[in-house]
């Protein structure tokens, strides 16, 4: 039984600042090699998501133990984009 569930649009964002919004992003494809995943985070914009973090908050059903593709997880941008990389987005979600 769920205490608490939100219900998300695919295109959902709150932004606090430029690099602190929040995302309810999906996982476009996993990369082991590289312990991360990128990420759609809405109109077709990309980031870069590290696994060696703490376990995401999912806001899709399914697999609670692993990240696969099509997951929809919660995110907040913690690094702006820079040349060539894509933004950082995390999972421990801060409001300050």
């Amino acid at each position: 039984m769920d205490i608490f569930r939100m219900e998300f649009p695919q295109n959902f964002t709150v932004s606090l600042k430029n690099s602190r919004a929040f995302y309810a992003a999906r996982v476009e494809r996993v990369a082991e090699g590289i312990h991360g995943a990128f990420l759609e985070i809405g109109d077709n914009q990309k980031c870069y998501y590290s696994l060696s973090a703490e376990q995401p908050v999912k806001l899709s059903p399914g697999h609670e133990d692993k990240l696969y593709g099509g997951d929809i997880i919660l995110v907040q941008i913690t690094k702006d984009a820079v040349k060539t990389k894509l933004p950082v987005g995390t999972g421990n979600i801060s409001l300050d």
